[in-house]
């Protein structure tokens, strides 16, 4: 490629792409043949932009003869408003609020219900893929974590500097700064609360200064994500200069490829990807037509341009979940509705996967971007692009409560959880005035059903007796039960994400441990010698429970569990005192005895036998 006279920008060789800049109209040819001649395989060349490269991001001489990337024409400034200035421009009728009801969303997820849960939280750090985050804000200065924040916006050449990833000074450059705050805003009396308080924010700047989001500044953003410990993203724009990229066409090809590559890796890596369905009111299911693409030049967009075929980047990739706009009617309670499509949300009853609050949306804002007060530091939006974030928060509560989750186990939570919700949408064919345009998707997203309901659990692996005949440990479960003498040795095995544990036999505390919660947490054993005649009953049962306590403390949480098992004492066998102790026996109740993890465990054929039926029950109190 040297004799192109291209610069190379940046290579991934993690996804088999790289990005270069040239002033040669027959670079894309030149590749092809040159790379056949190699016999290197090659799946797409093309342009990423249909705009020259301008301003500070040139890095080659410009040809005189050059046009735009895509077609012939002379114009390489865009003098219309970008996807980010017209998502700024839905509430201008609207003044800032400091009130907690201008923050209806919360309510209507239950972010404010789930703040009040006292449960463990590990951290989690959400990447908001967009225009920048204001990093002086007052709500989110000490949200950002610095370390994985990044600017992507400048040949999509990753810049870790602080100046890189805050936002420009143009109209819509405060939209990444919105997204922030719903998303997680801090806890601090100040402004308002995000979603998920307490998680961290990365500022991965995707978008330049006229608000475009170019596939090469995209695919850096997805890699970062994948390789620098984000849970989530968020991601509230679509691809420029395209909304919809068609894979049989040259001019869109290769960008198409790059970001589909780069989102499946960070999929890959585990990077949960919550995209916005849209604001054009159009079925994502059926699209036929776009009208506004290419962007990034004026009067460049193809009047009814076929989209059949066509992919909107990220929204429509695998692993993404998508989220369509709600709105709250004049009047309508703010908790349960019912709430009805924003008019402007995209739909489709297969593209959308839930729903969240995406109207007059109270968030925050940089210094001197609200055009009613420029000392204003919180405004109100609108946009799928004002829902995402609400679905992205409760997606980090979710993997912050349970950080053992995949990102696929995690969105299908999101999603099944969010069926509890599914009752507060209105219903688009029986409304009172029906369009048919399904937005529901599984239901509107719930952020106290991710603390509260499929929660982690402890463990309990056995409940077990001292067999002195065979010297072995055996499980009681509907077994017959011999007693050494006088004596029955009984223990019981947790593990995993427990706070507490005891052993209960015939109702009675006979033992307890406690633990610290972690999820990689050795085997502990809870272990009591009993005297027969205080072990079983007077039909000869022995009734043994253990109770194990999880990270959540609320009395709504589903993270406790009991074991219950029944032996019956076997009359059949002359019980020796003097039979010998086990091996791994300690006769003192109340004394927890930590060992081996369970593969290691099993090695050393431990028997942790059958623990009998795991039975739901009330929630148990913490002595």
């Amino acid at each position: 490629m040297r004799d192109t006279g291209a610069v190379i920008l940046q290579q991934y060789p993690q996804i088999d792409s790289f990005f270069a800049q040239t002033a040669d109209r027959n670079f894309a040819e030149h590749v092809r043949t040159t790379l056949a001649d190699k016999k290197v395989p090659l799946t797409n060349v093309g342009p990423t932009r249909y705009a020259k490269v301008k301003g500070d991001e040139i890095v080659v001489e410009a040809a005189q003869d050059s046009a735009p990337s895509g077609q012939p024409g002379t114009s390489t400034r865009m003098t219309g408003r970008s996807q980010l200035e017209k998502n700024s421009e839905l509430d201008q009728e609207y003044t800032p609020d400091p009130q907690s009801e201008k923050a209806w969303g919360l309510k209507a997820v239950r972010a404010d219900q789930a703040a009040a849960v006292d449960v463990m939280l590990e951290p989690v750090t959400v990447g908001v893929i967009d225009s920048g985050i204001d990093g002086t804000h007052e709500d989110l200065k000490d949200q950002i974590d610095q370390s994985k924040s990044v600017g992507c916006a400048h040949n999509g050449i990753p810049d870790t500097s602080f100046e890189a990833w805050q936002p420009s000074q143009k109209p819509g450059s405060d939209h990444g700064t919105h997204v922030a705050g719903t998303i997680a805003a801090a806890h601090n009396g100040i402004g308002v609360d995000g979603v998920a308080p307490h998680a961290k924010l990365a500022a991965i700047k995707a978008g330049n200064a006229d608000g475009l989001f170019y596939p090469e500044y995209v695919t850096c953003s997805f890699i970062w994500a994948a390789e620098h410990d984000i849970a989530v993203t968020n991601n509230s724009y679509f691809t420029d200069p395209w909304e919809h990229w068609l894979p049989t066409e040259e001019n869109q090809a290769a960008g198409l490829e790059a970001v589909t590559r780069a989102v499946a890796y960070s999929h890959d890596h585990d990077v949960l990807n919550i995209s916005a369905a849209g604001n054009d009111d159009r079925d994502i299911d059926n699209a036929t037509t776009d009208s506004g693409s290419p962007n990034d030049v004026a009067g460049a967009a193809i009047e009814n341009r076929s989209s059949v075929g066509g992919v909107d980047l990220p929204s429509d990739l695998s692993g993404v979940v998508v989220v369509s706009s709600v709105e709250k009617p004049e009047g309508s309670d703010p908790l349960d509705g019912p709430f009805n499509r924003s008019s402007f949300s995209n739909y489709g009853a297969n593209a959308i996967d839930v729903a969240a609050p995406g109207s007059r949306i109270f968030s925050t804002i940089p210094l001197g971007f609200y055009w009613r007060d420029e000392t204003a530091l919180y405004a109100s939006k609108s946009g799928t692009s004002m829902a995402s974030p609400h679905a992205a928060g409760v997606a980090a509560l979710l993997r912050s409560v349970n950080p053992t989750l995949s990102a696929d186990q995690a969105a299908n939570l999101l999603r099944e959880q969010a069926g509890g919700r599914y009752k507060v949408l209105a219903d688009p064919n029986n409304a009172e005035a029906p369009d048919g345009k399904e937005y529901r998707g599984t239901g509107l997203v719930d952020a106290l059903a991710a603390v509260t309901v499929n929660q982690p659990q402890p463990t309990v692996a056995g409940v077990e007796y001292w067999d002195s005949e065979s010297q072995s440990w055996k499980a009681i479960a509907d077994e017959k039960v011999a007693p050494q003498g006088e004596y029955v040795r009984i223990r019981a095995a947790v593990s995993g994400p427990y706070t507490k544990a005891a052993l209960r036999v015939n109702g009675r505390s006979v033992a307890t441990l406690d633990g610290t919660g972690a999820f990689d947490s050795q085997v502990a054993f809870l272990e009591a010698e009993l005297k027969v005649a205080q072990a079983f009953t007077a039909d000869r049962k022995l009734n043994v429970a253990v109770d194990a306590w999880g990270r959540n403390n609320d009395a709504r949480a589903d993270d406790d569990v009991t074991v219950a098992v029944q032996g019956t004492l076997d009359t059949t066998r002359k019980h020796d005192e003097q039979n010998k102790q086990p091996a791994a026996y300690s006769a003192k109740p109340s004394v927890a005895r930590t060992g081996a993890s369970v593969p290691a465990m099993a090695l050393a054929g431990l028997a942790l036998a059958g623990a009998g039926a795991l039975t739901a029950s009330r929630r148990m109190t913490r002595s």
